[in-house]
């Protein structure tokens, strides 16, 4: 099996940032299905894709199709996974996983249950500097942990093109910048420091409304744009991750603000989780770790796919030998626990356990 053909579910900004990784990784892409005929097709030309379809089913039906990549709006995830997997497709689903957790869990079961590959789209795992956070702390250099601390901001909504999406949507997306920014950040923080036990979040939507792109006329916005989230870690140590879409903090970089702060007892390490780290030790100035000088320079696409890379070419290489590869659906199902859990907490306003 040299070449996995590849069938493709969206026709957006991400959906492009996957072509270019899956190709890039030698993968081929045989068909993009869409529910709208003519923003499937301008995207096919645009990608030099030959087949179009606007059904799952037809696209699913075909033999040369392999696995697919769910690149389509929150609220499809489930139920394109779970056809893809009855139709014994490996899948590579975008973040979050769903828009709920027994969807998540049905996912997961559907994949598990026909013995297929399933992935999920945390591309920041992709970045050499992290993998080079969690091989420090495999080797012990970071002592124990004792806290993390992340923050994820980008100020699209404050921008004069703003404009209500199906990101903005409460029936496609389900949450706002907690589910989109903050499956990256959660995901990272249960890699980097493992099992959330507790959270405690604070759910906030400053802007209120934003024009439909078709009519100019107001809808009413309720997603959060704006988020607060404590952690408590089943091995004892604790965090915060701040999120929002109304951050101007580094609005001119391509993924806006992006910190990490991991404190050990024998090491921190501050990093932007993508290309760049500094080792922090007690009596001794800071150590600047090396810098991805691929990732330099990069828009925001092009930035996205370059991380993408290295995870499709283990989607890829885990197709052909049957053996997963992270980060995989069941990493894809905890993050989507933790929003459970977020998402209660902010009606509660008390601390909720994370299931299990």
């Amino acid at each position: 099996m040299d070449e996995i053909g590849i069938g493709l579910f969206g026709y957006g900004f991400i959906a492009g940032a996957h072509v270019e990784a899956l190709r890039t990784a030698g993968g081929r892409i045989v068909a993009v299905c869409g529910p709208h005929r003519e923003s499937a097709e301008v995207f096919a030309r645009r990608h030099g894709i030959t087949h179009v379809y606007t059904e799952p089913t037809d696209m699913l039906a075909r033999d040369d199709i392999t696995a697919v990549v769910v690149a389509s709006p929150d609220a499809s995830h489930a139920p394109l996974t779970i056809a893809a997997a009855q139709a014994g497709k490996h899948v590579f689903c975008e973040k979050p996983l769903a828009t709920s957790l027994a969807d998540a869990r049905a996912m997961v079961a559907a994949v598990q249950q026909n013995g297929l590959v399933g992935m999920t789209g945390f591309l920041l795992r992709g970045a050499p500097v992290v993998r080079q956070i969690v091989a420090a702390i495999r080797r012990g250099e970071v002592g124990t942990v004792i806290s993390l601390h992340a923050q994820r901001f980008n100020a699209s909504l404050l921008q004069a093109r703003a404009a209500h999406s199906w990101r903005t949507d409460e029936t496609q997306s389900g949450l706002g910048v907690l589910g989109d920014l903050g499956s990256h950040m959660i995901d990272l923080a249960l890699l980097l420091v493992g099992p959330i036990s507790e959270v405690s979040a604070d759910l906030m939507t400053f802007v209120r409304e934003l024009p439909d792109p078709a009519t100019g006329r107001p809808v009413p916005m309720r997603l959060d744009d704006d988020v607060t989230l404590g952690l408590r870690f089943a091995n004892g140590a604790h965090g915060a991750v701040s999120l929002s879409r109304v951050g101007l903090a580094d609005a001119q970089l391509p993924l806006g603000r992006s910190q990490i702060v991991l404190n050990g007892s024998r090491l921190a390490i501050v990093t932007d989780g993508i290309a760049h780290a500094t080792a922090h030790r007690l009596d001794s100035d800071p150590q600047e770790w090396a810098v991805d000088e691929r990732a330099g320079g990069h828009d925001h696409g092009a930035l996205l796919a370059h991380l993408g890379e290295d995870l499709m070419r283990a989607f890829l290489e885990a197709i052909r030998t049957g053996t997963p590869a992270p980060p995989t659906l069941e990493d894809g199902l905890a993050v989507q626990a933790v929003l459970d859990a977020a998402e209660r907490s902010s009606i509660s306003r008390c601390w909720e356990s994370v299931p299990t």
